[in-house]
């Protein structure tokens, strides 16, 4: 948990709520951690993508928990209920 709660700090990440997953720092995490179908991972390679964003880092691990989320990008604040 310490370093997940550095990594959002380097990040400048900040969440609230219960149960949130950790972040991802790539998208390959995204095919090993929540079995991301391997066509899709394709697709984000083939259009460029090499790292995600700081948002995505946080928010893509929680919509595919299933979780309501509302973000706000500037500051990278997401609220999960």
């Amino acid at each position: 948990m310490l370093q997940v709660n550095h990594f959002r700090n380097q990040h400048h990440i900040h969440v609230y709520g219960t149960d949130i997953p950790e972040p991802v720092a790539t998208f390959e995490q995204l095919q090993t951690e929540y079995g991301v179908d391997a066509r899709i991972m394709l697709n984000i390679k083939s259009l460029g993508f090499h790292t995600p964003t700081v948002i995505e880092m946080q928010a893509i691990p929680v919509m595919l928990h299933v979780c309501f989320v509302y973000s706000y990008h500037p500051l990278c604040v997401l609220y999960v209920f």
